[in-house]
């Protein structure tokens, strides 16, 4: 019978020494990533106190100018803007976080025109520090560039529109009758503000794109995605239930044609303006979103989400956490009256 060969000592050393040299990278991968980490926490530490004093400088001002209403809003501004420029991952997350529950915390705090702008303190910076980086790196920063040329156009005619039409309503004002007051608008200011909001969002493609590296980034933003779902989806379905039992009102006792329009004094501890007119037919509810076509389109947006994580999660309780927001979503377009998110 064949005896086995025994392996030779010099295969025994090559292995000895392939094992010791892996250890030995492994050692110095994590004291880097240790000293990275400790890097990035003194950077942060640095940030932060740089920061927090100039805000607060800035806030000492206000508050002598303008009152403590101006002061807090703009100390937190300033912090919230740097970190987001700093860190633009973190930005653009707060910022997907912030946009479903927007509405319901303006509503809470107090309905400053300030805080209907909050959201942009985490995209905006974020979008610089992203503009900055495809600079760098020579990468695309408008995704897909086949949309170069039409977004172009349109940036022109809005552009256009905005120096011919509300510069001329700014620099040249309607007459106003005898002993009538002026109007308080500023039409090169709205012309701005509707400009941001056509256009402005547009590079949050490209936002997203660089945020999602690879297949973990995409898991957490789909799970999260699933988070927002579920709590936003729990709040407008406990909203109907109060509208529902008669905590609140709603728009039933209103008359006339105040019984067919959504108006913030019949908002429902959640979300903005509302319409609940049960005997007339007619729900429109808003969940924590501002206004209720903000909300029908967060349900239609959140369909793809629940439906992607429902049907491809590697993980088994994340498929049926899926299915769970599908149920919610539909459940929600139903009790609040968003017929265009059933279609």
């Amino acid at each position: 019978m064949p005896k086995l060969k025994s392996k030779s000592p010099r295969s025994k050393k090559r292995k000895l020494k392939k094992e010791s040299t892996d250890s030995t990278l492994s050692l110095k991968e994590r004291l880097a990533q240790k000293r990275k980490a400790n890097q990035e926490r003194k950077e942060l530490i640095s940030i932060l106190t740089t920061v927090s004093l100039v805000s607060f400088l800035v806030g000492l001002v206000m508050f002598l100018v303008a009152g403590v209403k101006v002061a807090i809003p703009s100390i937190v501004g300033i912090i919230v803007m740097s970190l987001a420029y700093k860190y633009p991952r973190t930005g653009l997350i707060a910022f997907l976080i912030y946009v479903p529950a927007g509405g319901t915390i303006t509503y809470y705090i107090g309905n400053s025109p300030i805080l209907q702008l909050a959201k942009d303190a985490f995209y905006f910076p974020a979008l610089i520090a992203i503009w900055q980086m495809c600079r760098r790196q020579k990468l695309p920063f408008i995704i897909p560039t086949a949309i170069k040329t039409p977004l172009f156009i349109v940036f022109s005619l809005s552009l256009l529109t905005l120096l011919f039409i509300n510069g001329g309503q700014q620099l040249n004002p309607p007459n106003t009758g005898f002993a009538q007051e002026a109007t308080s608008e500023i039409p090169i200011g709205m012309g701005i503000l509707g400009l941001k909001v056509f256009l402005g969002y547009i590079p949050l493609i490209a936002c997203v794109y660089y945020l999602i590296r690879n297949k973990q980034d995409f898991l957490f933003i789909s799970r999260l995605q699933i988070i927002l779902i579920l709590v936003c989806g729990g709040l407008g379905i406990l909203q109907y239930l109060l509208l529902l039992t008669g905590v609140c009102e709603g728009t039933r006792n209103a008359v006339g044609s105040d019984l067919f329009k959504a108006t913030l004094d019949a908002r429902c501890y959640f979300g903005g303006s509302l319409l609940y007119s049960p005997e007339e037919g007619v729900i429109r509810l808003p969940g924590t979103f501002v206004a209720p076509w903000q909300w029908s389109w967060f349900l239609i947006s959140s369909t793809f989400f629940a439906f992607a994580t429902g049907f491809s999660d590697p993980s088994i309780i994340w498929r049926f956490m899926g299915l769970g927001s599908m149920a919610v979503i539909f459940i929600n377009a139903v009790v609040s009256g968003q017929r265009i998110a059933l279609a």
